[in-house]
């Protein structure tokens, strides 16, 4: 317990922007004020009711300066350091599972070029750079992930790639890729490649679309290359006498965009 608080209490400090004795009686006396209301409750209550360690060295620096964000932008510009306190919101939930806390959302409030990206780890995790199990940002990591480039078991994105499910501007899927470049084992999109195909450009062992191309093909005629009156029990057909053995729900998916 004692590492926790002693985690907790650098955190707060490592916000605050003082002196070095100053820092160092904020960190005795927040140390000891813990100390003191873990007697009465348990460390994640009283951690949950003081708030994140940005939190709380907000506090502390109002408690030192009647306008902390000027003598902190001062020491910025003096010092050359990160400017945290102004730029940068973060939140991490108290509750943690499997070392991680359940949320973690990190990010810059405004544009600095100065400023590294944030980066997010946790259950659910938000930043620039976010890594969870449920992922939100410009790079995300997960297995589900939702972000510019995206990647993990099933990914939404500008770039989304994946193990299972991906769907995005291009999309690149273990399994199932959906998009305006759509690459996997079954491909659905403008140009789709993958052992299925399914596209306005469609290239593969079963290929349906306009322009298709493969050892099993439903393609659209020369000179607009539009498929007409194709039905779903058609596309049904071709991709089951292809791949016998693939289970009907996933041929389902290919006979969606088929009336």
């Amino acid at each position: 317990m004692m590492d926790k608080i002693r985690e907790y209490v650098d955190d707060v400090v490592s916000y605050v922007y003082a002196s070095e004795a100053i820092k160092e009686r904020i960190s005795k006396d927040l140390y000891l004020h813990i100390t003191e209301a873990c007697s009465r409750s348990s460390l994640e209550s009283v951690l949950l009711n003081m708030g994140s360690p940005q939190e709380v060295a907000n506090e502390f620096m109002e408690g030192i300066y009647e306008d902390k964000k000027e003598i902190a932008a001062q020491m910025y510009r003096e010092n050359n350091v990160p400017d945290t306190s102004i730029d940068y919101y973060e939140y991490k939930s108290p509750y943690t599972f499997l070392g991680l806390p359940l949320v973690h959302i990190k990010a810059r409030r405004r544009h600095s070029s100065r400023l590294a990206p944030s980066t997010a780890k946790g259950i659910f995790a938000m930043g620039d750079i976010a890594i969870g199990v449920f992922s939100f940002g410009g790079l995300s990591l997960g297995l589900f992930s939702l972000g510019g480039l995206s990647i993990g078991l099933i990914s939404l994105g500008g770039i989304a790639v994946s193990a299972l499910l991906s769907i995005g501007g291009l999309a690149v899927g273990g399994a199932l890729a959906i998009g305006g470049i759509a690459i996997g084992y079954g491909g659905m999109g403008g140009l789709a490649l993958g052992k299925i195909a399914v596209g306005g450009l469609a290239r593969g062992h079963v290929a349906i679309g306009g322009n298709a191309s493969g050892q099993f093909v439903i393609s659209g005629e020369a000179p607009d290359y539009v498929l007409n009156h194709v039905s779903k029990e058609e596309v049904y057909q071709l991709i089951q006498s292809a791949y016998p053995n693939l289970s009907r729900w996933m041929i389902r998916i290919f006979t969606l965009p088929f009336s």
